[in-house]
C-alpha cells in the first residue's frame, strides 16, 4: 500500500541507467528458480540477438515489474511453462512479455485486475493483496507505456508492454572477463561461516540481494529501514552489513554512522549498496565507515569478491574452468557427443534455462568425461550465456562427427 500510495501521489522517482539485461535475468532467475523447481514447471528467459546487452532503463523498477508477473505466472500455472522474452517490437522499442500455460483470466477481468485491490475469483481464493499488477501498471506508466495483457480462460496468459530503446555503454573488457575471484556459481568453502544482515527499504531489492547470498551458502536477516538495520545488528551481531544508502526512514549513511558509533557495533563492517554510479556516492560511503561500495544492480561476482577481499571468509566453485577458455577434451562414446548436443539445442531453441539445470544433473551422474560438460552447462546458463551454450553443443556436434568417421 505504501508503495503505490508513493506511486500515486508522483513520489517514486525513475532512475534510468545503465542496465545489463543479461544480469537482470540471472537476479529473476535466482529468487524464482526454486518456486518453479517445486512446481514441476519449465522456466524459459530469452533476449532477442538484435538486443543491446546493456540499455538506458530504471532497472530496479523494471526488475519489480517482472519479478511480480513472473511470479503471478508461477502461481496461476499448475503445469506446463512460464516463459520470459526480451525483444524489440515494430516500433523500435523494447518489448517485455511474460507468457504463461496457466490457468487463465475471465474475460471480464481482464481491464479490473489492473485496478487496486482488485482480483479475479480465482485470484482471491490464492490469496495476495491485488496490489501486484495495480503497482506494476503505474511503474510501467511512468516508464512511458502501460500494461496489457491476452489471455483465455485454461490456455494461459501473456502480459506485455514496451519501453524506449536507448542503448547503454558498451560492456568494458574488464567486465566482460572472468574474474579472478569468486565465479557465479561460488559457495562459501568447506569450514566456512558467514552471516549478513541486508538492509534496503525496496522488498525487491531485499529478496535479491538475500537470495545471491543464500544461493553461496550464507546465513542472512533482512531490514526494511535504517532503523531496523540498528537494532538487528546490536541484537544479532552478523559478520557484515550489506546497506542501502537511500532509504525513507533513516539513509544508509547516518545508519552506518550510528553502527560505527555503537561499541556494541563498532565492529561490524559494512559494505554500501547503490543505484548511483557516481565517485560521491563513494566517498560519501567511505567517509560515513563503509569498507567497500557495490553499485545496483548487483553482480554475483562482485559481491562476493568484495566479501572475499574484506572478510576472513573464502568461496570455492565447482566450476573451475575460466569463462572463454575451451571445455576439456573429454572422452564420450560413440555417438554420445551428439546426443548431448542435441539436447543442448533443444534446449537452447526454447531458451530453457530450467532444462538446462535438469539436464546438468543428468549428466553429473554419469561419467567423468559428462561430468565435466555438466559442470560446464551450469556455469553457462547461471548468466545466461546463450552464445557460449550455443557454441559448446557445436563444439560437441563436431567431435562426435570427427569420433563417429
Amino acid at each position: 500500500m505504501l508503495d503505490l500510495s508513493k506511486i500515486e501521489a508522483g513520489r517514486i522517482e525513475i532512475e534510468p541507467t545503465a542496465t545489463d539485461l543479461a544480469q537482470l535475468l540471472t537476479d529473476l532467475h535466482y529468487v524464482l528458480g526454486e518456486a518453479v523447481r517445486d512446481k514441476g514447471l519449465r522456466l524459459t528467459a530469452a533476449i532477442a540477438p538484435d538486443v543491446p546487452r546493456r540499455v538506458i532503463v530504471d532497472g530496479r523498477h523494471l526488475r519489480q515489474v517482472l519479478l511480480n508477473l513472473l511470479g503471478n505466472a508461477i502461481r496461476f500455472t499448475p503445469a506446463g511453462a512460464v516463459d520470459l522474452r526480451v525483444g524489440i517490437a515494430r516500433s523500435g522499442r523494447l518489448l517485455f512479455e511474460v507468457c504463461d500455460t496457466g490457468i487463465g483470466i475471465e474475460p471480464d477481468a481482464l481491464e479490473a485486475i489492473f485496478e487496486a485491490f482488485t482480483q479475479t475469483r480465482t485470484g482471491a481464493q490464492a490469496g495476495g493483496s491485488g496490489l501486484g499488477l495495480a503497482i506494476s501498471q503505474h511503474l510501467i506508466r511512468r516508464m512511458g507505456d502501460q500494461l496489457r495483457v491476452d489471455s483465455q480462460p485454461g490456455k494461459g496468459s501473456r502480459f506485455y508492454f514496451e519501453l524506449p530503446l536507448v542503448p547503454g555503454p558498451p560492456v568494458d573488457s574488464r567486465e566482460s572477463c572472468e574474474p579472478a575471484g569468486p565465479t557465479l556459481d561460488a559457495r562459501l568453502a568447506p569450514g566456512q561461516h558467514l552471516t549478513a544482515l541486508v538492509v534496503d527499504d525496496s522488498t525487491v531489492s531485499r529478496r535479491i540481494l538475500a537470495s545471491l547470498l543464500e544461493s553461496a551458502g550464507i546465513s542472512v536477516m533482512t531490514a526494511g529501514g535504517g532503523f531496523e538495520a540498528l537494532e538487528l545488528a546490536r541484537r544479532h551481531g552478523p559478520d557484515v552489513v550489506l546497506m542501502d544508502l537511500r532509504m525513507a526512514d533513516l539513509d544508509g549513511l547516518e545508519a552506518t554512522r550510528r553502527l560505527r558509533a555503537d561499541a556494541v557495533t563498532s565492529h561490524i563492517p559494512v559494505i554500501a549498496v547503490t543505484a548511483s554510479a557516481f565517485g560521491d556516492s563513494r566517498r560519501a560511503a567511505r567517509e560515513a565507515g563503509c569498507i567497500d561500495h557495490l553499485s545496483k544492480p548487483i553482480r554475483a561476482e562482485a559481491l562476493f569478491a568484495s566479501l572475499q577481499a574484506h572478510l576472513d571468509v573464502r568461496f570455492a566453485s565447482s566450476l573451475q574452468l575460466p569463462a572463454g577458455e575451451p571445455e576439456p577434451e573429454v572422452d564420450l562414446p560413440d555417438g554420445r557427443g551428439r546426443a548431448i548436443a542435441a539436447r543442448l539445442a533443444d534446449a537452447l531453441a526454447l531458451g530453457d534455462v530450467t532444462d538446462l539445470e535438469r539436464f546438468a544433473g543428468e549428466l553429473e551422474t554419469g561419467p567423468a568425461g559428462e561430468a565435466a560438460i555438466a559442470e560446464r552447462i551450469r556455469r553457462l546458463a547461471a548468466g545466461f550465456d546463450f552464445d557460449g551454450l550455443r557454441g559448446l553443443s557445436e563444439r560437441l556436434a563436431a567431435r562426435g562427427e570427427r569420433t563417429d568417421a
